[in-house]
């Protein structure tokens, strides 16, 4: 298991061609996690159970986009246009600011909690762009740190981190078991 992090989210350029094709939804409705139970079981290791989707339903901030509430949670949904299939799927969530200059300063942090693309997206960008789009979220609510998890052997997903500016900062052993 490694732990990636960035100091300052990565800068990655817009990709337009994706709005032809794709929605983006930054907002998880109920009939969506049916869908998104099923997304996530067939790509990650971690098997989540229902209260975990109702988590991204009850803690996404209803006011204002710029919120910093710790514990907030922001899902990005990218779906096929021409027949809504989900594709693409990043849950953030705000942390708790442990560093007092960051809080005086109205810095937060966050944590990835899910990144996954289908795997017929692959290696078309798909997952820069959605990347793309969490960071700018991300930076809007005054993020300076993003860290997430990764399973060590899961030698794309850490090339593709490596690749979006993040860097290992730490080890865990056994996160995943």
């Amino acid at each position: 298991m490694a732990t990636t992090s960035t100091k300052s989210p990565p800068r990655i350029e817009e990709q337009d061609h994706f709005e032809s094709a794709l929605i983006f939804k930054n907002r998880v409705e109920e009939s969506d996690i049916e869908e998104m139970t099923q997304f996530h079981d067939d790509l990650f290791p971690v098997k989540y159970e229902k209260p975990f989707f109702d988590k991204l339903i009850a803690h996404q901030h209803q006011g204002s986009r710029t919120s910093k509430i710790a514990g907030t949670i922001m899902t990005i949904l990218s779906r096929r246009k021409s027949d809504n299939k989900l594709v693409g799927m990043a849950s953030v969530r705000l942390k708790e600011c442990e560093d007092t200059w960051h809080w005086l300063f109205g810095y937060t942090d966050a944590y990835v909690m899910t990144f996954g693309v289908h795997r017929e997206y692959r290696r078309k960008g798909l997952a820069r762009e959605l990347m793309r789009r969490v960071v700018i979220e991300m930076k809007i609510r005054g993020c300076i740190d993003l860290t997430l998890h990764v399973q060590e052997s899961n030698e794309g997903a850490i090339a593709f981190y490596r690749a979006q500016g993040f860097r290992i900062a730490s080890r865990e052993i056994e996160y995943y078991s």
